[in-house]
């Protein structure tokens, strides 16, 4: 019985770190992509890229948890 408890929460630790693993990559590919494409579209709607601001990375980690409890 010791080795089953053992097995489990070793299987909950692992989910727990794949999760937060899973939630920081998320975040930084939704901040590479706002970044490199946001000016981009900025300018195209005639704006000036002095306005542009960039995401920061705790902005791009709050916009996926956002996300994550509207579309789950």
């Amino acid at each position: 019985m010791n080795f089953l408890k053992d097995k489990k929460q070793k299987t909950l630790v692992s989910f727990i770190v794949l999760f937060f693993v899973m939630l920081l990559l998320k975040a930084y590919v939704v901040q590479m992509i706002y970044n490199t494409l946001g000016p981009k579209l900025f300018r195209n709607m005639g704006n000036d890229l002095r306005d542009f601001k960039p995401l920061s990375y705790t902005e791009s980690m709050l916009l996926v948890i956002l996300f994550r409890f509207l579309f789950h």
